[in-house]
């Protein structure tokens, strides 16, 4: 099935897919994060490195992700993941700019030597501020997915297609897995100060769950993004149309099954984290907040589309 065989979605039929998500998430679609305690701080940093014209922009994406994300977080550190997500991103739009620094980017944090002003210093930072609040374990898994995020992005912008004949079965989700709201964003709810059980019991059932966290994160945003890109955008070879073709059905079909096994991948995932009750209700709040972000950050557009 090509692209031009698919029918397209329109408004009314992405409102059921968004329907969806509301009804399983008691999700209030115009409710807007207060991102007052972190935004100024966060700012600041961004338009040091980035400059004035967009640095407030990729500060507010990120302060809104922070507190949607990990509501259940102190302050202190929400702060530093709105930086860190506000350098990921900046560096995402960025990064066919700045192939030779982001390779350099991991030799320069272990010799100490310093990064360029920009997404790079922004991403130095905030793991360095992250440092206190993980541990050692956590903390190496942070800065080793961060480098692979940021290495995938060069491969991604390398002007290769990386087309089905010439890499292996299992290259697209491998190579998803590394890039967007992933691994480091899973590792992310491993902060001690949340759980009064010793961390690393906490470490060893949430790693056994790392892949189906960096399905959902990856997935949902695929599936959220879909509005924008797809319904009122151009953009046809995106994951959502990838799975259409390969399956041959249609992408409202697509859409519906992929936000079914979204939460059916959270209510499994959720029976599983309950031995330990409050890593139970970190993960929930992390489920609803990611699909609560999708409504409050303007980039999706989804206050475009009725709920009913």
């Amino acid at each position: 099935m090509s692209t031009s065989d698919l029918t397209p979605v329109s408004k009314a039929e992405f409102s059921e897919i968004l329907n969806i998500w509301v009804k399983q998430y008691n999700i209030n679609p115009s409710d807007q994060p207060d991102i007052t305690p972190i935004i100024d701080s966060i700012t600041a940093d961004c338009i040091a490195q980035l400059g004035p014209e967009v640095g407030p922009k990729y500060a507010v994406n990120g302060a809104m992700l922070a507190v949607t994300f990990y509501s259940t977080h102190p302050t202190s550190l929400q702060r530093i993941l709105g930086l860190y997500t506000a350098g990921f991103l900046s560096l995402d739009d960025l990064a066919p700019d700045l192939h030779s620094d982001i390779e350099l980017f991991g030799k320069r944090i272990q010799t100490g030597q310093p990064q360029p002003r920009g997404p790079l210093e922004i991403l130095r930072k905030s793991l360095a501020e992250m440092e206190p609040h993980y541990s050692d374990f956590t903390m190496g898994m942070i800065y080793a997915t961060t480098f692979e995020a940021m290495l995938s992005m060069v491969m991604e912008s390398s002007g290769r297609a990386f087309s089905a004949d010439q890499v292996s079965a299992n290259f697209t989700q491998f190579f998803r897995w590394l890039l967007g709201f992933g691994k480091p964003y899973g590792y992310f709810l491993l902060a001690p100060v949340l759980y009064d059980a010793p961390i690393r019991d906490v470490e060893v059932v949430l790693f056994g769950l790392m892949p189906d966290l960096s399905e959902m994160g990856v997935v949902l945003n695929d599936d959220l993004s879909f509005y924008k890109e797809s319904v009122v955008g151009d953009e046809r070879s995106n994951y959502i149309y990838k799975e259409a073709r390969s399956r041959g059905i249609s992408l409202y079909r697509e859409l519906v099954e992929t936000t079914q096994r979204m939460i059916a991948t959270y209510d499994d995932m959720r029976r599983k984290v309950g031995e330990i009750p409050q890593l139970q209700v970190v993960t929930d709040a992390w489920m609803k907040g990611m699909v609560q972000f999708h409504f409050a950050a303007s980039r999706y557009r989804l206050h475009e589309v009725e709920i009913s």
